[in-house]
């Protein structure tokens, strides 16, 4: 638990490789915090060394703007494998969560509230590369409610976990159903679950 977040991680390392290439950060700020996943490209040890350095250079001011974290990211490792990434602000006195996605890392947030309307959104991903092919960049910005669930996970997570994860339950339970229940068997796999609990918490 960090702060205002309630979270939890599963994954599953590709069958004969020693290291994942999949790896996440929960980084706490002053007014909230910075989730991310990262997918070095391929996997074994060179995609695991890129997502690294990426998680570094995410590491390094957690609370700056999600755009330049990502641009951040791609001169960091410029010549270097690179990495597919989502990564989400969220800030606790403004009840937000500001996204941005490059690659294939599926972002998805469940709304508490039966009522909401839409129930959930998606992240919306730009194809490129962090490090080697940068897209035009464009954010986007929610309101938050406690309870509302944040969800990321790699390509090696098949999409039908997006209409098939219920807002309900223990994070860690969540997490470990998503990969038990969709992780692929030909790459790596990571799902992050962090639930919001109030700028108040």
């Amino acid at each position: 638990m960090t702060g205002a977040l309630e979270w939890a991680v599963a994954e599953r390392t590709l069958r004969g490789e020693t290291e994942s290439g999949d790896l996440y950060l929960v980084a706490p700020f002053a007014d909230g915090a910075l989730v991310a996943v990262i997918d070095g490209l391929g996997h074994g040890p060179e995609a695991a060394q890129a997502a690294r350095a990426a998680r570094a250079i995410l590491s390094e001011d957690p609370g700056a703007p999600a755009e330049r974290l990502m641009r951040c990211c791609h001169e960091g490792l410029r010549g270097a494998r690179g990495v597919v990434l989502s990564l989400a602000s969220i800030n606790t006195v403004t009840d937000t969560l500001t996204w941005i996605g490059v690659g294939d890392v599926e972002g998805l947030l469940l709304r508490a509230d039966p009522a909401a309307h839409p129930i959930n959104q998606s992240i919306l991903l730009r194809g490129g590369v962090v490090g080697y092919q940068l897209p035009p960049l464009r954010e986007a910005r929610h309101t938050l409610a406690p309870g509302d669930m944040l969800i990321l996970a790699t390509d090696g997570v098949r999409r039908d976990f997006l209409s098939q994860t219920p807002c309900e339950g223990d994070v860690q339970s969540i997490a470990d159903s998503v990969i038990f229940n969709h992780a692929k068997n030909t790459d790596d796999a990571l799902a992050l679950i962090a639930r919001y609990r109030g700028g108040g918490a």
